[in-house]
């Protein structure tokens, strides 16, 4: 005779392996896609994610943001410090450049977007504010308004009270003609290779950089589940924006640029924007 202690355990264990399994499929099945490679560094970025689902539009938008120190004439008031009771907000409200643009689209009625992150500098957790006109920009005016203009702008104060003006462009890499070496896009199978225009030859199955997609920006309907989106980029650094790669001030923390990516899922930002610290 079977011992009832043993079937009952048998049956709580049976139990719980059919929960852990619904568990793990529920997940699966709630993330409309999978990022299975973010790779960035000075000189090289991959990026690659797949579709879980069926979309009729997926986005995914590439910026490129670094540390801009501004000068007297360029900020709201001159005089003015920080420390670390200080905010984000207080950076991007004295940035005289934000502080028009502002102006200027609030007579239209429309706003930037708007990211309230939290990221790691420098080995602590540093809160991000972001204000992109990038979007809205493109959508009144059109691509070709977007492409090189900063209009991106982000905040932050470290734990010491140090302050970082932030200022970035929609794009794979800045002054791309200029400093991208290679890029490769990928559609399932659907490849391009972008190369600069002095690179290409007759009969050399690669594409013109000029040809690429303008402002960092990947667009794709009909999107399928399963679908398999790759993008592999390589750079120089030989002409990029004053001040691009280098943070002012002693007591500040060191990076070169911050890389940041958005993915939109039918027109919706899909979770936060990914932000890559080089």
């Amino acid at each position: 005779m079977v011992d009832k202690r043993v079937l009952g355990l048998a049956f709580i264990s049976l139990i719980l392996a059919t929960l852990f399994i619904l568990t793990i499929a529920r997940e699966n099945v709630e993330q409309p896609i999978e990022i299975f490679q973010n790779e960035y560094g000075l000189t090289d970025f991959k990026f690659a994610m797949v579709a879980r689902e069926n979309f009729e539009n997926v986005q995914i938008r590439f910026s490129i943001m670094w540390e801009k120190t501004l000068e007297y004439n360029q900020k709201m008031d001159p005089e003015k410090e920080y420390d670390n009771s200080s905010q984000a907000e207080d950076v991007l409200d004295n940035n005289l450049k934000l502080g028009w643009l502002r102006n200027e689209t609030s007579l239209l009625g429309v706003g930037p977007e708007v990211f309230d992150l939290n990221v790691v500098l420098g080995g602590s957790s540093t809160r991000m504010l972001i204000n992109d006109y990038s979007g809205i920009i493109d959508s009144l005016s059109g691509r070709e308004a977007i492409l090189g203009s900063p209009l991106i702008y982000g905040g932050m104060i470290d734990e010491n009270g140090q302050e970082y003006n932030l200022e970035g462009v929609s794009c794979f890499f800045v002054n791309p003609a200029d400093n991208i070496l290679s890029l490769r896009i990928s559609h399932n199978d659907d490849e391009q290779n972008y190369l600069p225009g002095n690179l290409i030859y007759e009969g050399y199955d690669r594409i013109p950089l000029s040809e690429a997609p303008q402002g960092g920006i990947l667009d794709y309907s009909n999107v399928k589940r399963d679908d398999r989106f790759n993008m592999f980029l390589t750079v120089d650094q030989r002409n990029t924006p004053d001040g691009f790669g280098m943070v002012v001030g002693a007591d500040k923390k060191n990076f070169k640029f911050i890389q940041m990516i958005r993915i939109y899922l039918d027109g919706e930002l899909y979770g936060e924007p990914i932000i890559n610290i080089v």
